[in-house]
């Protein structure tokens, strides 16, 4: 099957375009003509296309018969560059493929951010009504909302949790305390979170494609177990040789950080990966969510365990000097 992924220099999508190759499908990686396409395997058919281009989005989608759309930006210095970049990009990818007859699948990469969190350890669903809290989770809400309303070809939105492995750098701080023995707690309160694997979101995302019942739907996509932070702290730490130093740091200190962080991000104009939206997401009581419907519609259940993904993930950095 012909497939174009969009966002392929990036974490998931390089991780995509790579799965999907290796299964077999000729797949097009779409990067904007400044990516750094580094994580992408050699050999890979690698096209510049901009996004704002209507011309150049028809031209290369062309001849294709499904589209993943995976880019995107996770972290802005403002709204207006979050909404250029999530929402408005998708607009021009959807007049685009509205217009080509090849495109039998839209799939698009959101997030667990347009749902919200949870205020204690009830599981979300994807009916429930969207309460994102930070710029990101409204970019992607408000792009969910374009498809619904205007994607005239068979579409299925897939809300991942927050993903992690080869190729991420969100997770990396954590290996990198983790490797001097170091743990990091925020507060006294417990959290909790939802994780997948990214070999195992790549799996989710192929198996919607050779399954029609998800057309029109969103779906979560998680490996189904609530994580506390200190059990993934603690995880990563067995992975890199044990933690031997437990630092509690008061919330309102971390919101103050942020928001130095803020401001430093402002001056250089490059969000930081801590940001007060960020700490948002972090001091969050649950993100947890439902996977009975992926399980239902494309009969989900992720392969291995945390520990064993943790450490493939600690290998890969090591191997690329990320660590």
């Amino acid at each position: 099957m012909k497939i174009a992924v969009t966002g392929a220099n990036g974490f998931v999508g390089s991780n995509l375009a790579n799965h999907l190759s290796q299964a077999g499908h000729c797949v097009l990686s779409l990067v904007r003509a400044s990516a750094d396409t580094s994580l992408l395997p050699p050999g890979c058919d690698i096209q510049a296309v901009d996004y704002q281009d209507l011309s150049s989005l028809q031209t290369n989608l062309d001849g294709y018969d499904v589209l993943i759309h995976s880019a995107g930006k996770t972290r802005t210095i403002n709204y207006s560059q979050m909404h250029e970049s999530n929402v408005l990009a998708t607009l021009h990818i959807l007049r685009a493929l509205n217009q080509l007859p090849s495109i039998k699948h839209f799939i698009f990469i959101s997030s667990q951010a347009v749902s919200g969190f949870s205020t204690d350890m009830t599981l979300k669903r994807e009916d429930d009504p969207p309460r994102p809290i930070t710029h990101y989770g409204k970019s992607k809400h408000r792009a969910e909302e374009l498809i619904r309303r205007q994607c005239k070809r068979p579409w299925t939105i897939i809300r991942p949790v927050s993903v992690f492995g080869e190729g991420d750098h969100d997770f990396l701080p954590l290996f990198r305390m983790a490797e001097k023995g170091i743990k990091i707690r925020i507060g006294n309160r417990k959290r909790y979170v939802n994780l997948i694997y990214v070999r195992d979101l790549c799996r989710f995302i192929e198996s919607t494609i050779f399954s029609p019942q998800t057309t029109g739907q969103i779906l979560f996509a998680s490996d189904g177990n609530a994580y506390c932070y200190d059990e993934i702290q603690d995880q990563i730490g067995e992975t890199c040789g044990g933690i031997k130093r437990e630092i509690i740091i008061p919330e309102a200190l971390v919101k103050m950080g942020a928001k130095v962080m803020d401001s430093i991000g402002l001056i250089i104009g490059k969000a930081p990966l801590l940001n007060s939206h960020k700490v948002k997401e972090m001091l969050a009581p649950a993100w947890l969510c439902s996977i009975d419907k992926a399980r239902e519609l494309i009969n989900w259940h992720p392969d291995g365990d945390l520990k064993d993904q943790f450490q493939r993930t600690y290998q890969w950095y090591k191997s690329q000097n990320w660590l």
